[in-house]
C-alpha cells in the first residue's frame, strides 16, 4: 500500500519527468462514480454540489465524467459547479489542494492503488 504522501510524491516526479498534467493522462483510470460520492462523504463537496454532479453525470455532460473538470475547476467554469476544488484562475495551491484530495482517495482504494502503479511501471516502459 502507498500513503497520499507517497503518491503526491509519484505525481510530481511523473510531473517533473513528463512535462504534462498527470490528470491529463490517468484520467481514464479516475472513475467518477466512486470518486464523487467518496468526496462528498469526506465533505470535500456540499451536498448540492454532488447533486448539481449526479444531474450533469445523468445527461452526459462531458465536465461529469472527466477528472480535468471534476478534480479541479481551475478556471471557476461556470458548467462546473460540482468541482471538488475550484479556482478563480490557476494557482499551484488549489492544484496541490486537488492533488492532494486525489492522492488521499487512491490511497484509501486498492483498486486505484493498483491502477496507479501500473501507470507507472507502463508510463517508465515509454
Amino acid at each position: 500500500m502507498m500513503t497520499k504522501e507517497q503518491i503526491i510524491e509519484k505525481i510530481t516526479e511523473w510531473e517533473s519527468e513528463h512535462g504534462e498534467s498527470f490528470v491529463d493522462r490517468f484520467n481514464a483510470d479516475i472513475n467518477a462514480r466512486t470518486y464523487m460520492p467518496w468526496c462528498l462523504g469526506r465533505r470535500y463537496i456540499t451536498p448540492k454540489q454532488f447533486d448539481q454532479w449526479v444531474i450533469a453525470y445523468g445527461n452526459n455532460e462531458i465536465e461529469a465524467n472527466d477528472p480535468n473538470y471534476f478534480v479541479y475547476n481551475e478556471y471557476n467554469d461556470e458548467d462546473v459547479p460540482f468541482a471538488v476544488v475550484i479556482s478563480e484562475e490557476w494557482n499551484e495551491a488549489d492544484q496541490n489542494k486537488a492533488y492532494l484530495i486525489l492522492a488521499e482517495f487512491i490511497s484509501e482504494i486498492a483498486v486505484y492503488i493498483g491502477r496507479l502503479e501500473e501507470f507507472l511501471s507502463e508510463e517508465a516502459i515509454e
